[in-house]
């Protein structure tokens, strides 16, 4: 059976893990609170939709909150971690915002996810959630594309979805969710690549991805000190602070 690897990825809140699992009929727990947790990366079970199977990531993306709690270690090790789930290439990416403002952190999420890591080789199409006020739901996406490609936010499609559950308003938000799936479903398999593409490799490896991915977000939190210059992995892993064993065993991934 032919599969595809689909890496969600967004801010805390936005809704990746609700949209999610109803489109793989899971029920995988929200994380609502507001933590640094960049780029941690859940693997979900493999579904299938047609006659192939896809692998969905979600991943942290780039959280204001992150620039005040974040810490090195932690971050490294989500970053490697990505990264070895990604060793098979990919075949889209899912950008998940909710509905409102573009902030300069869901710009700095596109550059980082669509740019930095994968080199603008996937890819990639943006999914509104929160529109359930909109009549009808595509109204919103009609309304602001222009504004997202004026800020550099350009996508193969954008989706207006409801991923709301609960509540007094249940039985109003389960035909949007259903109908949001549809829709969501849809651009995946429209615009999903046909093959995987190997972004490490095209990039020149895993020491050259975790190298510019890592920079970039010292960059972002303003932590110059952190940045990873001429030194060995190994040394690089020390200095933030890992002991000698755990860093030998981060350096074995690359």
């Amino acid at each position: 059976m032919a599969s595809r690897n689909v890496l969600v990825f967004g801010s805390s809140n936005a809704g990746k893990t609700s949209m999610i699992n109803m489109l793989t009929h899971n029920n995988y727990p929200v994380n609502n609170s507001a933590c640094g947790c960049t780029f941690e990366t859940v693997s979900i079970p493999p579904v299938t939709n047609g006659e192939i199977q896809y692998h969905f990531l979600d991943t942290a993306g780039l959280n204001e909150t992150d620039k005040g709690t974040v810490k090195s270690k932690d971050a490294v090790k989500n970053i490697v971690k990505l990264l070895k789930h990604s060793k098979s290439g990919m075949n889209l990416l899912i950008y998940v915002m909710r509905i409102g403002t573009i902030s300069q952190t869901e710009k700095d999420n596109v550059n980082m996810f669509c740019n930095v890591i994968t080199g603008n080789m996937i890819p990639t199409i943006c999914v509104i959630t929160g529109c359930e006020n909109e009549e009808p739901m595509t109204q919103w996406v009609t309304n602001n594309r222009h504004i997202f490609q004026q800020n550099g936010m350009v996508f193969m499609d954008m989706v207006g979805t409801c991923f709301a559950s609960g509540g007094r308003f249940e039985t109003s938000f389960k035909p949007l969710r259903e109908d949001s799936a549809r829709r969501v479903w849809d651009a995946i398999t429209t615009h999903s690549a046909q093959e995987p593409v190997d972004f490490v490799k095209k990039s020149g490896g895993m020491i050259a991805v975790v190298k510019r991915v890592w920079n970039a977000f010292c960059t972002w939190i303003g932590q110059p000190a952190w940045r990873w210059v001429n030194e060995h992995v190994k040394n690089m892993l020390i200095r933030l602070g890992f002991r000698s064993d755990e860093a030998d065993e981060i350096a074995e991934e690359f």
